[in-house]
C-alpha cells in the first residue's frame, strides 16, 4: 500500500496538486488533495471489494462536506485500466487510471459486475481457530481454502467470497464475517445539543475528523484520546490548514485542560457548551490558538 500511496501523491503533485496524508493514523481515506478550489479525497485498497459499506457511507459523508470529489484507487491489472467502477456508490478506479480522472478525460464505466465480498473478523477468527487447536494448515484442509488466504483473513488484508465465509463458519461453528464490515461505534461525547443551539448540521464521519458540522463555517472535531492519537490527529489537522481553503476550523476536545496542541486548539467539554452562537464558537476556538 506504501508504493501505492506514493505512485498518487506523485501522481497528484504532477498535475499541480498539494497533497495530505493519513498514513499515520486510521482513517476512513488516505490522502486528500487541492488545487485552485478542486478538492479529492482518495481511498486506497488492496481491491474493489475490500472497500466496505461502513466505509463508503463515511466517504459519501465527507463528499457533502468538504464538496470533494472521492475516489477509491486500486493497484489492478490491465483488464481493470481504463474503465471506471463502483462500489457502494463510490467510484473505483485503477491507479493506472488516476491520470484520465485528475485531467477530466472521459474513463468508460465498467460493464461487468462486482461481487459482494465478505468482511473477516480477523481476531475472532484467530480466537476460535486457537481455541479449538487448529492451525491454519489443519483448518486450511478441512475448510478447502489455502494457507495464504486464511492467513490474509486472520491479519485483516482480505475480504471473503460468500462460500469461503460460510465454509469457515460451519466448521468453527460462530459467525466470523459481515456482508459490509459494519462495527458498532462508541459514542463518548454528544453533540446534538450544540448541533441545535447553532443550527449546525454535525455528521458523525469516522476518523481523523470523527464529526463535521457545516453551516458558514466549517468545523471538524477530533474526540477525546490518547495523548500520543491526538498528537497525531493535531499534526495531521496542521497539514491540512495547508490544503484546504480558509473557511475550515479545527478543534478537539478533552475532558480537562484548554490550549492548543501544534497550533489545534483544545476545548473542554464545558467550552464547548458554552458557546450559544457559531461566532460564539469561532471565537472560543481562536482564543486557543493565541
Amino acid at each position: 500500500m506504501e508504493s501505492l500511496a506514493k505512485k498518487c501523491e506523485e501522481e497528484l503533485e504532477s498535475h499541480g496538486f498539494v497533497c495530505a496524508s493519513t498514513s499515520s493514523m486510521r482513517s476512513c481515506f488516505d490522502i486528500i488533495a487541492s488545487r485552485k478550489g478542486r478538492l479529492v479525497l482518495i481511498k486506497l485498497v488492496d481491491n474493489i471489494n475490500s472497500l466496505s459499506k461502513t466505509e463508503a457511507e463515511s466517504l459519501k459523508k465527507l463528499k457533502s462536506f468538504f464538496d470533494a470529489e472521492i475516489l477509491v484507487t486500486f493497484a489492478g491489472g490491465r483488464q481493470q485500466r481504463g474503465r471506471l467502477f463502483t462500489r457502494h456508490g463510490i467510484s473505483c478506479v485503477e491507479q493506472g487510471t488516476l491520470e484520465s480522472i485528475l485531467d477530466n478525460k472521459p474513463v468508460a464505466k465498467a460493464g461487468r459486475f462486482i461481487k459482494e465480498r465478505y468482511t473477516i473478523d480477523s481476531a475472532e477468527l484467530k480466537r476460535v481457530r486457537s481455541l479449538y487447536g487448529m492451525s491454519i494448515r489443519e483448518l486450511s484442509e478441512k475448510a478447502g481454502i489455502s494457507k495464504d488466504t486464511i492467513f490474509r483473513y486472520e491479519q485483516g488484508r482480505s475480504g471473503a467470497k460468500r462460500q469461503s465465509a460460510e465454509k469457515l463458519e460451519h466448521i468453527l461453528g460462530v459467525r466470523i464475517s459481515s456482508v459490509d464490515g459494519s462495527v458498532e461505534k462508541p459514542q463518548s461525547y454528544s453533540y446534538k445539543k450544540l448541533a441545535d443551539r447553532l443550527d449546525v448540521g454535525f455528521l458523525d464521519v469516522g476518523a481523523p475528523f470523527d464529526i463535521v458540522g457545516k453551516r458558514h463555517s466549517r468545523f471538524e472535531i477530533a474526540r477525546q484520546a490518547d495523548p500520543r492519537t491526538m498528537a497525531k490527529i493535531a499534526f495531521f489537522y496542521r497539514e491540512l490548514l495547508d490544503v484546504l481553503p480558509d473557511d475550515y476550523r479545527f478543534f478537539m476536545v478533552k475532558k480537562k485542560g484548554s490550549g492548543n496542541l501544534k497550533g489545534i486548539p483544545l476545548l473542554t467539554q464545558k467550552e464547548v457548551a458554552k458557546a450559544k452562537t457559531e461566532k460564539e464558537l469561532i471565537d472560543i476556538i481562536l482564543g486557543q490558538m493565541k
